[in-house]
């Protein structure tokens, strides 16, 4: 006797179903939620442990090791997506000080010196911007938020050079937007990104 089709159809299904139900009851197919964290630690104890190394040392030994950043300059910190039990292990590991959630912080000005009350119609004469020489010369090393590089406040005209001790990069998908006053723009995408998947 040939079996029907529906009968085919209903075999066909268990056989995808069940090796799925098995994988969860194993416990090797998870839906448990994962974040991006910034994991701020102690220095490498031994200068022959390379940062990436070090930081590598603080996953739980069944996580994947996906690092997403390993940060050594401005910060002994790595960046990567853990679930909450995951974290728990990181935060027990000697040498660990500080986890900080990623999250979107919306724009809140794009007119710093007025706020600050650092432009010229707000500053008495000999303040702290006079002073300052209106920070010639200053290279801010972070900007966060992001940037617009055709905005009016990277607009370059009268700006000296970059000093020539800089070794910046200059990444944006066109050519020309730095300049004498944007000197640099690095993109760290890879937070953002792995939130999407």
């Amino acid at each position: 006797m040939a079996p029907s089709s529906s009968n085919y159809f209903l075999f066909i299904i268990i056989s995808f179903i069940c090796p799925l139900l098995l994988l969860t009851s194993a416990g090797t197919l998870t839906l448990t939620p994962t974040k991006t964290y910034i994991i701020h630690v102690a220095p490498p104890p031994s200068l022959l442990l390379t940062s990436e190394t070090w930081h590598l040392s603080f996953f739980p030994n069944s996580y994947p090791t996906s690092l997403l950043y390993s940060y050594k300059h401005a910060a002994s910190a790595f960046a990567a997506r853990f679930t909450n039990d995951e974290l728990a292990v990181v935060k027990a590991k000697p040498g660990f000080l500080r986890a900080d959630a990623d999250f979107i912080v919306p724009l809140a000005t794009t007119h710093t010196p007025e706020f600050l009350g650092l432009s010229r119609s707000h500053q008495p004469a000999g303040g702290l911007w006079n002073d300052s020489d209106f920070g010639r010369g200053v290279i801010v090393a972070v900007l966060d938020t992001g940037v617009l590089p055709n905005h009016p406040s990277f607009d370059a005209s009268g700006m000296p050079p970059p000093p020539a001790k800089w070794k910046g990069k200059c990444e944006f998908n066109v050519s020309d937007a730095c300049n004498n006053k944007l000197i640099g723009a690095r993109a760290f995408l890879q937070g953002i990104q792995a939130r999407h998947k």
